[in-house]
């Protein structure tokens, strides 16, 4: 194993993936951290030929611990393959990961397993657990294709470039504490996952230009955090949940299309309180429902669906301090075509269409 020539050190010239690793950023006992983060190189996979597994039984392919302004590069998600081939252990594991770039090769694990684990045990020494960027990387055949913060700590302010997760059983992303905040997600595909994006807590706030096919549960879930914002925008699906919003983010709901192959309904969004604005978007199979105290504003879109509205359990005044409220603008709804419409929960109201107040009303000019 030659020592690393000038700021580059190549996979190829090393028995294992992780050798390689261990002489661009330091072994995992003795990892160069902040304080010798100067003596970083670029590590470099190339040969692409070559399958990547892990140096030994039962460890993962890439072991980092206190990775801090790390650089991990391959030749092509399709070209650079890393692969675990023992049950229940990650692909890529990181303890402490920060403003660190990971682009170009392919991730592939085993349905009991998370692909990447990008954690960190609260030790100091390193970057903690923040700001990194992930490029052209497939997520493949895991349990969890990424998962942010499972030991507790951080996971904030990841974003991710055209990357694919694919056939990840329980979730292609998950966020698994309250500080793995602020994940983007530009581009790029989620296919055959349980769930594509979830916010057990934590948050996503930015999706944009994101591909879905065939989730098995939905393509965007939250649970907890309920103060926090998400844009979802340019979105295609054709799962046939596109958003459950358990925890009640606030979302924007923005140009975004789902084409479901399948004849069974789903829901475009379901709102459990919060509020959420629906805009220029189509659905063929999913509607919305607004639940508790969802206040939520469609306007300009298109359903196929008669039945493009529901809800469940809504609350009303003055049992609780908000009814549940939704307003249409311009929402086309199988053959009706409503202009504008208050929905408004009422006392014993648990369906608006039949038992809440519906109101319309003439768009005003000012």
């Amino acid at each position: 194993m030659p020592p690393p020539s000038g700021g580059f050190v190549y996979a190829s010239e090393y028995d294992s993936l992780q050798a390689a690793a261990d002489f661009a950023f330091g072994k995992v006992e003795s990892p160069h951290g902040i304080t010798d983060v100067t003596n970083n190189k670029t590590l470099i996979i190339d040969e692409p030929r070559r399958i990547w597994t892990p140096p030994s039984l039962g460890v993962p392919v890439l072991d980092l611990r206190h990775l801090c302004s790390g650089r991990i590069v391959g030749t092509g998600r399709l070209s650079t393959k890393l692969r675990q081939n023992v049950a229940g252990v990650p692909v890529v594991r990181t303890n402490g990961c920060g403003y660190s770039h990971f682009e170009g090769f392919e991730c592939e694990g085993s349905p009991e397993s998370v692909v990447f684990d990008l954690n960190w045990d609260g030790t100091a020494g390193g970057a903690a657990l923040q700001s990194n960027t992930f490029v052209d990387l497939l997520f493949l055949n895991g349990n969890y294709g990424t998962n942010i913060g499972a030991g507790g700590f951080m996971g904030s302010e990841n974003t991710f470039l055209n990357c694919y997760w694919q056939s990840n059983v329980r979730a292609a992303l998950v966020c698994s504490n309250y500080n793995a905040l602020q994940q983007q997600i530009f581009g790029g595909n989620v296919q055959n996952c349980g769930i594509g994006f979830w916010a057990t807590v934590g948050s996503i706030p930015i999706i944009h230009g994101v591909g879905f096919q065939l989730s098995k549960e939905c393509d965007i879930r939250t649970d907890g955090n309920p103060a926090n914002t998400m844009s979802i925008v340019g979105c295609r699906t054709e799962s046939k949940n596109f958003i459950l919003n358990h925890g009640g983010h606030r979302l924007d709901v923005s140009a975004c299309t789902q084409t479901y192959p399948g004849t069974v309904k789903g829901y475009l969004l379901y709102q459990s309180g919060g509020q959420a604005v629906v805009r220029v978007c189509k659905s063929n199979n999913g509607n919305v429902l607004a639940k508790f105290w969802a206040n939520i504003r469609v306007e300009n879109s298109e359903f196929i669906r008669e039945d493009w509205l529901e809800a469940h359990q809504p609350w009303w005044i003055p049992n609780n301090n908000v009814a549940a409220v939704v307003e249409a603008h311009n929402v086309f709804a199988g053959n009706t075509h409503i202009l504008a419409r208050r929905y408004e929960a009422l006392p014993n109201g648990t369906d608006f269409p039949t038992l809440g107040k519906i109101s319309d009303y003439a768009m005003v000019q000012l």
